[in-house]
């Protein structure tokens, strides 16, 4: 469902309204993520061009509402702005369910003891990193490290949550490094070192076929491409494409 206008308004008919039933049926929403305005000063108004004349389309009342990022009483009404949304989305969230909130250098620390304070710190995930540009232009000239990632706090609502892990896909230049060995049926591994694994968890490993072990004895694991859904994701995101060039 895709709606218009100011969320406190869609939040509270949400938690209120007609949608109550359906939410209250499944336990309360599973994943919510949000991208606020960052307090970047900015009302949106843009330029737009028709033949060799340009003008300029102002936001309509509704857009001012819902998209404006200017706040004429500062910091702090912004942060007051976020808190009375985030403790309807709080009552939103299911047990299990957690909330990922994109923001970026201007006020993730103040925003971070927002979170805090509502979800509870022991219920602080991660706060990711996310390299959403380059080098590049007047920033690889400015005086100063470039500003080209963004953050994204994720917390869940309950110890009890629900997480599902992630993989990046391997490159063929990582396949042709890593998994350099094959076996008699053609299927491709790569070893590891048996680490800090127990006997008991070797010995079901040697009944699988995986357990490789050297004259020495030193011992290795075996683990199968066709197996492997990819490298698991960490807090560092530099998987997505360069934002400044994406097409609308």
């Amino acid at each position: 469902k895709l709606i218009w206008g100011d969320n406190k308004f869609i939040l509270s008919s949400l938690k209120n309204g007609p949608m109550r039933d359906e939410i209250d049926k499944e336990g309360g929403i599973k994943l919510i993520y949000i991208d606020p305005p960052f307090d970047v000063g900015a009302d949106f108004s843009m330029n737009v061009e028709v033949g060799e004349d340009s003008y300029e389309k102002k936001p309509n009342v509704l857009e001012q509402i819902a998209y404006r990022d200017t706040w004429g009483l500062g910091q702090d009404s912004f942060l007051s702005m976020i808190y009375e949304r985030l403790i309807l989305i709080k009552d939103l969230l299911a047990d299990d369910g957690s909330i990922y909130f994109h923001c970026d250098w201007r006020l993730n620390s103040s925003i971070r003891m927002i979170l805090d304070e509502i979800f509870g710190q022991d219920n602080f995930r991660n706060s990711i990193t996310w390299k959403r540009a380059t080098m590049s232009g007047g920033k690889a000239l400015a005086n100063q490290y470039g500003k080209n990632n963004d953050t994204i706090l994720y917390y869940s609502k309950t110890n009890n949550y629900t997480f599902n892990r992630q993989h990046i896909p391997y490159s063929e230049d990582y396949i042709n490094k890593k998994f350099t060995e094959k076996d008699e049926d053609g299927r491709i591994y790569r070893t590891q070192p048996r680490g800090t694994r127990s006997d008991e968890n070797i010995e079901k490993l040697k009944k699988q076929g995986r357990v490789i072990t050297s004259k020495t004895g030193y011992q290795s694991i075996k683990f199968y491409l066709d197996e492997l859904p990819g490298v698991a994701l960490d807090d560092n995101w530099i998987d997505i494409k360069d934002i400044r060039t994406i097409q609308g």
